[in-house]
């Protein structure tokens, strides 16, 4: 199975984690993690979610329009 593009749509929302959501990330505990709302076009099929990023990474994401899964 290939990746395929993501389009993110308008109206997305984020959420930075606490101290204790973090702790999973073991040594990466201190990145910027955040939760992610949003909801994304995929060849026509709009799907809604929340997902787990570091920060910066969803930026790129947002700034690009569209992020590969």
């Amino acid at each position: 199975m290939g990746f395929l593009e993501q389009y993110i749509q308008p109206g997305w929302s984020i959420r930075s984690l606490t101290s204790e959501e973090k702790k999973v990330f073991g040594k990466y505990q201190n990145e910027d993690w955040i939760h992610v709302d949003c909801k994304v076009n995929c060849y026509g099929g709009i799907d809604t979610g929340r997902s787990i990023w570091i920060r910066q990474d969803w930026l790129e994401a947002v700034k690009a329009g569209y992020y590969m899964a």
